[in-house]
């Protein structure tokens, strides 16, 4: 989706943000989670990368079903592009790699989609509708 601000038109920036209780990864396992989550997105949502932000939020205090072991919650937010079965391939995609990537098993994993109007997302100093 793209939005028309001022003289030029931008594509909305999606968000995903991965919150876990686990341990904290090296940071090039951390930084190889962002890429894929980053690339999945691409893909998947149809954003161009240049617009796209990924974000991991270690060593969160989570319990989930009664415990306190690993858990995760991916949350993603976008303009748009939520539309038909891309929530559940991006869910898929995203569970797959925090399973590889930080060892939470897919079963701890939640995630949430967001779908946020242009006029609610700041960027470069002004809302994008």
């Amino acid at each position: 989706m793209l939005v028309r601000r001022g003289c030029g038109i931008f594509a909305v920036m999606p968000l995903v943000t991965v919150y876990t209780s686990a341990l904290l990864p090296a940071e090039e396992t951390s930084q190889a989670l962002l890429r894929k989550l980053s690339s999945a997105v691409v893909e998947i949502l149809g954003k161009p990368e240049r617009y796209v932000m990924t974000s991991l939020v270690p060593r969160s205090q989570m319990m989930f079903a009664g415990t306190f072991a690993p858990a995760c919650l991916v949350d993603v937010q976008s303009i748009g592009a939520l539309a038909g079965d891309r929530p559940k391939q991006l869910t898929e995609a995203a569970c797959r790699f925090v399973q590889e990537e930080l060892g939470v098993p897919k079963d701890r994993i939640f995630v949430v989609f967001t779908d946020v109007p242009a006029r609610l997302w700041g960027f470069d100093g002004s809302t994008l509708g």
